[in-house]
């Protein structure tokens, strides 16, 4: 089993994500070099560490309830956020997969950094929606001509119609 472990960890030191392997009661059994640079701790203060201690560093959206509903060949993604040991915070997308390694039935969490991609998408949100609170208002004044001018419009359209058919 160590060994099975040993290439596990060289493995995932090799990716550049954010790898935590966990023991299927939440328990935190290895984490790659990619992510103790980033929230600057050692594997030796990470060892065997709880869910609950991890979550200074890194949280789940909704929870980490995910992780104990997490059902074997169905792999579950996540939006989760990372601290590192600046303070800044990055968003994840964080994949849960559970598998069995050497007997050991354990919980791989591969996370990737979608910082940018939500930065744009805010970015784009607000290209499309006005944010300045006049020209919110100008946008509904002038929806609300429009609707009243085709309100009017069109029925006075029928009565000129009707009334140069009489005349």
């Amino acid at each position: 089993m160590r060994r099975d472990l040993g290439f596990l960890k060289n493995f995932f030191d090799a990716l550049p994500l954010y790898v935590l392997l966990f023991e299927s009661n939440g328990t935190l059994k290895m984490a790659n070099t990619f992510f103790l640079d980033a929230v600057g701790l050692t594997r030796k203060e990470t060892a065997e560490m709880p869910l609950q201690d991890l979550e200074h560093f890194y949280t789940v959206e909704g929870g980490w309830k995910h992780f104990f509903e997490l059902q074997r060949d169905a792999p579950l993604t996540l939006r989760s956020h990372l601290t590192d040991k600046q303070g800044h915070i990055f968003s994840l997308n964080q994949t849960l997969v559970q598998m069995s390694v050497a007997g050991l039935d354990c919980i791989v969490s591969f996370g990737h950094d979608v910082t940018e991609l939500t930065a744009e998408q805010v970015k784009l949100a607000q290209e499309i929606e006005p944010n300045d609170p006049e020209e919110d208002v100008s946008h509904k004044k002038r929806a609300a001509i429009a609707k009243l001018n085709h309100q009017i419009r069109t029925p006075m359209n029928a009565i000129i119609g009707y009334a140069e058919m009489l005349i």
